[in-house]
């Protein structure tokens, strides 16, 4: 699999430029610099990324087959085992 190269002449990308270049939403990148999974750094309520970072962890999630943002199952509470799935959270007795 030929490697991709993040063009960018930026050192340090913003949320805005991994959008612009990956044509998602902030929301998608901001989840997945939450989770960890993509390697930053946050100066006050600005998310910064190293370009190298950015490319490697494009490559890493194109070789694995990994979709960009995990299931949206993922991204919901999970219910404990033997709670009414379709009932209310939290329910008090």
């Amino acid at each position: 699999m030929e490697w991709i190269e993040v063009n960018i002449a930026k050192e340090w990308l913003s949320v805005a430029d991994i959008c612009e270049y990956m044509d998602v939403s902030t929301f998608v990148v901001t989840s997945v610099l939450r989770s960890g999974q993509l390697p930053a750094v946050k100066f006050g309520r600005e998310w910064r990324v190293a370009r190298r970072d950015f490319e490697a962890w494009i490559n890493e999630e194109r070789a694995r087959g990994d979709r960009l943002v995990p299931p949206l199952t993922s991204l919901r509470s999970v219910t404990s085992p033997g709670s009414d799935a379709g009932g209310a959270h939290n329910s008090r007795t």
